[in-house]
């Protein structure tokens, strides 16, 4: 429980409030990939920020293009990048949100091989 108290301590402000307006809107958090784990390593997180989002009742998994157009009226750095990324700047943190996926790889190494 204390190292969950730290990590949500150093989450900035902008953060959780971005967070905070995606749950309003009727989807769930989750923080994953590199931030977590730098934090297991070095018990600090990276600027780099990723997220996963999905809906709160599985029947509207599919107003998430609605929720993308809200952060993007109300937050106003944004990137839209492949796979249906959506990046924000928040400061000096960067936090990029999707919705979940299932990587299949074909057996090269890379981001773009899914």
């Amino acid at each position: 429980m204390e190292n969950l108290e730290q990590f949500n301590h150093q989450l900035p402000v902008k953060f959780k409030e971005l967070c905070e307006f995606i749950t309003l809107n009727g989807f769930r958090v989750g923080v994953i990939g590199g931030t977590t784990r730098d934090f297991i390593l070095t018990s600090k997180i990276s600027n780099d920020i990723d997220c996963e989002i999905r809906p709160i009742v599985l029947e509207d998994f599919n107003k998430w293009s609605i929720l993308f157009d809200k952060i993007k009226q109300n937050f106003n750095s944004f990137e839209d990048l492949p796979f249906n990324i959506l990046r924000i700047k928040l400061g000096e943190f960067s936090v990029e949100i999707s919705l979940p996926r299932l990587e299949e790889y074909d057996g090269t190494s890379g981001h773009s091989n899914f």
